[in-house]
C-alpha cells in the first residue's frame, strides 16, 4: 500500500512538472509572438480614410516597428502633430509623406496613398478604392505622383496605360468630379494672361468681345484690375463664347496646355488640335465647369469626360509625366 501511494505521489509530481513545463512553454511562446508581432508586417487592408481620419489612426494600425520608425524619422514634436492632424491635411506636407514612404511597407504606403488621394478628390466608393489599390500594386509610380513623391515617379513608359486604367476605376460621378477638379484650371485669370490671349486671336474676334462688354482696348486693363468679384471676367467669358470661333478656342486650348506643361512637341500639338476640334464638347464641359456638368444628365457628362480624357494619348512620355504631376498638384490643393 505504501508503495502504491509513493507511485501515485510520483505520478502527481510528474504531472505537475509536465504542466509547469507546458505552461512555461506557452507563456514563452506568447512572449515571443508578442515580440514578433510588434515588428511583423500589419497590413492596412480595409483601412478606410475619411476627412476625419488622423495620423494616430494609421500609427495604431501598422506594426510597432513602422510606428516607431515614423516617430524617429519625424521627431517627437512633428510626430505628435502628425498623429493629431487629419491625414488629408498632413499628407500635403512632403516631409510627412517622405517619412511614411520610408517607414511603411510598400503595401501599406500604397493603401495610405490611395486613401488620402480619394479624400482630396472628394471621396470615392469602396469599389473605386479597391480598384485603385489593385492598380497601385501594379503601378506604384502613379500613387507616388499623386501623393507628391515626384522624384520616385521614374517609370513613365506606358504611363498613359495606367492613367487611363485608374480613370476607368471611377464611377460616373467620380469621373466628372475628377475631370473638372484636375483639368478645369483656376477660376480666375491674371490680366496679363488674358491680354496675351487677346493678342493671339483674330482682331475681329477681339473687337467683338470688347464691343459686347462695352469697353475699349485702353480701358480693358483697368476694368480687369478693378474686377475683385470676377463679374467682369464672367462677362468676358460669356462674350468669348459668342465671339470666338471653335478653331480659335482650340488654338487657345493647345497654347495654354503647352504653357502649363512646359512645352509640347509639334506632333503633340497637331494631335491635340485635331482632338480639340473632334471633341469640342469636352472643351465646353471643362470650360463650363460644374455649372456645365449640372446642366446635363450625369451619364452624359461622364460620357463626355470619358471621351475627352483620352486626349492623354496625344502626349509623349515626358509631356504625360508633366500632365500627371500638374493634375496631382491641383488635386492636393485645399
Amino acid at each position: 500500500m505504501k508503495a502504491l501511494q509513493q507511485i501515485a505521489i510520483r505520478r502527481m509530481k510528474a504531472v505537475t512538472v509536465t504542466t509547469l513545463v507546458v505552461v512555461s512553454a506557452v507563456l514563452a511562446g506568447a512572449v515571443l509572438i508578442a515580440a514578433c508581432d510588434s515588428g511583423s508586417d500589419r497590413s492596412l487592408e480595409g483601412f478606410a480614410v475619411t476627412p476625419a481620419t488622423v495620423g494616430g489612426d494609421v500609427a495604431g494600425a501598422v506594426s510597432g516597428d513602422e510606428a516607431s520608425c515614423l516617430e524617429e524619422g519625424m521627431g517627437d514634436s512633428a510626430y505628435q502633430s502628425f498623429r493629431a492632424a487629419p491625414l488629408a491635411e498632413s499628407g500635403r506636407d512632403t516631409a510627412n509623406v517622405r517619412a511614411l514612404y520610408d517607414c511603411l511597407t510598400e503595401e501599406n504606403f500604397l493603401i495610405y496613398g490611395v486613401g488620402v488621394t480619394q479624400v482630396w478628390a472628394g471621396g470615392w466608393s469602396a469599389e473605386t478604392q479597391s480598384c485603385s489599390i489593385a492598380l497601385a500594386r501594379e503601378h506604384p509610380e502613379f500613387i507616388y505622383i499623386q501623393i507628391g513623391l515626384e522624384e520616385e515617379a521614374t517609370a513613365v513608359h506606358e504611363a498613359d496605360v495606367y492613367l487611363l486604367d485608374f480613370y476607368d476605376c471611377l464611377n460616373t460621378d467620380e469621373k466628372i468630379a475628377f475631370t473638372l477638379r484636375t483639368l478645369s484650371g483656376p477660376a480666375r485669370m491674371a490680366t496679363s494672361d488674358l491680354m496675351g490671349v487677346l493678342a493671339s486671336i483674330p482682331e475681329s474676334e477681339v473687337s467683338c468681345i470688347l464691343d459686347t462688354v462695352g469697353v475699349t482696348r485702353e480701358e480693358f486693363p483697368q476694368r480687369m484690375q478693378a474686377d475683385d468679384g470676377g463679374e467682369f471676367l464672367t462677362e468676358i467669358v460669356n462674350a468669348a463664347a459668342t465671339c470666338i470661333s471653335r478653331e480659335t478656342t482650340v488654338d487657345i486650348f493647345v497654347a495654354d496646355t503647352a504653357k502649363v506643361l512646359g512645352g509640347l512637341s509639334e506632333q503633340s500639338q497637331t494631335c491635340l488640335k485635331a482632338f480639340g476640334l473632334e471633341h469640342y464638347h469636352f472643351l465646353e464641359l471643362v470650360a463650363g465647369g460644374e455649372a456645365a456638368a449640372r446642366a446635363m444628365p450625369a451619364a452624359q457628362a461622364a460620357e463626355i469626360a470619358d471621351d475627352g480624357f483620352r486626349m492623354v494619348k496625344c502626349f509623349n512620355d515626358d509631356e504625360l509625366l508633366a500632365l500627371q504631376l500638374l493634375m496631382a498638384r491641383v488635386l492636393r490643393q485645399p
